[in-house]
């Protein structure tokens, strides 16, 4: 037992692996529902990924509308039937002794907003923003609950996508679960105005960046509680074209997991 805990992380001896989803998750589901999963088999994908020599696999678990494990809290599509792909994955995995890490999106949460609307971030005229959920708001529970089910599984760790505030106008937040801590933080009311002359704005983004940072350690803190040697990686989209509205600093966010990785086109 002492070991195993001692052991290097898997990601030590792992260096080229392969992150695999199926076709249409990158629009969750949207017109591709309910077919768009019925061929997503953990098993066979493991099975590929060993042979092609992939030294690690990062298998899509979560996206904005579905996901691919027995929850309690978000569906599966319909064409996965009862099928659990996660499941299948890691028992494959333990066979061939690859590590499998979980994909979970984080942000774009379409199930949960169509549940909690009151989650949604907020434009600076009170419009709620539909795509975007607030990291201030009680959905950060919902998400330490869907990484405690995934980690049930014995997965190797995970790798957690869309960890943005938005990339695009409506640029947000200005809900009440922000404008109370921003009060109560800095004495005066968040502004409404993107003015990069003007200190207020400044505060602003410390805030921003505050609240990304606090999001990202908290699930980190989380992981780590339920299963010390679990690892973690949040995926970074601060690089151009992106820019401020992320919320996210290179070092400050790639400190927050045990590595970072970057969005990056071929």
């Amino acid at each position: 037992m002492c070991a195993a805990t001692n052991a290097p992380p898997w990601f030590a001896r792992a260096l080229v692996g392969m992150e695999v989803g199926p076709t249409g998750a990158q629009f969750a589901g949207g017109k591709h529902a309910p077919d768009y999963a019925a061929n997503f088999n953990g098993r066979d994908i493991v099975r590929r990924a060993a042979a092609a020599n992939a030294e690690y696999l990062v298998l899509w678990v979560r996206d904005g509308e579905f996901t691919f494990h027995d929850s309690k809290l978000l569906p599966r599509p319909p064409g996965q039937r009862n099928r659990d792909v996660l499941r299948e994955a890691v028992e494959e995995g333990r066979k061939l002794n690859l590590p499998i890490i979980a994909y979970c999106q984080l942000q774009y949460p379409a199930y949960e907003l169509r549940q909690h609307p009151e989650w949604k971030a907020r434009q600076a005229n009170g419009e709620p923003i539909n795509h975007l959920a607030c990291f201030n708001t009680p959905y950060t529970n919902v998400v330490k609950a869907l990484l405690a089910e995934m980690l049930s599984y014995g997965i190797a760790g995970f790798h957690l996508d869309m960890v943005d505030q938005g990339f695009s106008p409506p640029i947000g937040c200005w809900c009440d679960h922000c404008q109370s801590p921003f009060q109560s933080e800095y004495g005066r009311p968040l502004t409404k105005d993107i003015n990069w002359e003007d200190e207020d704005w400044d505060r602003m983004l410390q805030f921003r960046y505050a609240t990304s940072d606090r999001f990202e350690k908290m699930l980190t803190d989380h992981v780590r509680s339920l299963d010390p040697r679990a690892t973690v990686d949040f995926n970074y989209h601060g690089n151009p074209p992106f820019s401020w509205e992320v919320g996210q600093k290179p070092v400050l966010h790639a400190d927050n997991g045990d590595f970072v990785t970057g969005e990056a086109g071929p």
